[in-house]
């Protein structure tokens, strides 16, 4: 009859190899663990990892600056300034054109701005074009030689000097026998001064009728017979 012993000590033997076996996969996979939190062992490359062809990777363009806009201009105040000096301005040159007409002026100087559009402290405008009256100073006139003309002569002597019709005047003077009556003989202001033809009056004095000369009385004496 086989011994019960010998049967359990061989089933024992092949337990212990198979606890044995346990016991080392369990230790090689702790240190496989182990390896891995210690980066010792390499991780399976990702997709983004990967290399990528250069048939397919595309290249984003940097979108370029937005273009800084220009700041806003305000134009200078020209009014009461010597045009001369405007243009010898090498900033106002270079920041905006003028448009220039002149106009005679009893209030600003010869040379100066009467005015300007756009006005001060207006934005520039997109031309950069600034319109300028400037002064021709006060309007003026020599007075010509009108005298020994009838009225209606000097009219058109003084009209054509440029003085306006309405600002002449006439007033009648003695004639002390001398002047040739009806004739133009002296005015308020002098032949050769400078008057504004729009603004200044002139006074012609026209010369007299002859006048008649008294009689003289004659005595006449009656003697007594």
């Amino acid at each position: 009859m086989p011994s019960v012993a010998g049967h359990d000590g061989k089933f024992n033997g092949r337990q212990a190899l198979l606890i044995a076996g346990g016991i080392v996969a369990l230790l090689l996979v702790v240190l496989l663990i182990w390896l891995m939190i210690r980066g010792m062992v390499p991780k399976a490359p990702t997709t983004s990892s990967l290399p990528q062809s250069s048939s397919v990777v595309s290249a984003t363009p940097t979108p370029s600056p937005a273009p800084t806009a220009e700041p806003a201009v305000k134009v200078p105040d020209f009014v009461n300034q010597l045009y001369t000096d405007i243009q010898a301005n090498t900033e106002y040159q270079q920041k905006f054109i003028f448009n220039v007409t002149e106009e005679y002026s009893d209030n600003v100087d010869k040379g100066k701005v009467i005015s300007q559009t756009p006005v001060r402290d207006a934005d520039r405008p997109a031309d950069h074009r600034i319109d300028l009256v400037v002064s021709k100073g006060r309007k003026s006139v020599t007075v010509p030689d009108f005298r020994n003309y009838t009225r209606g002569d000097v009219v058109t002597i003084l009209t054509n000097a440029g003085i306006k019709a309405e600002n002449i005047r006439f007033a009648e003077i003695a004639n002390d026998g001398t002047m040739s009556p009806g004739l133009s003989v002296k005015a308020d202001r002098e032949i050769g001064s400078e008057m504004n033809p729009e603004l200044d009056t002139i006074t012609v004095y026209m010369a007299g009728p002859i006048p008649t000369p008294t009689p003289t009385p004659i005595n006449i004496s009656v003697s007594g017979g």
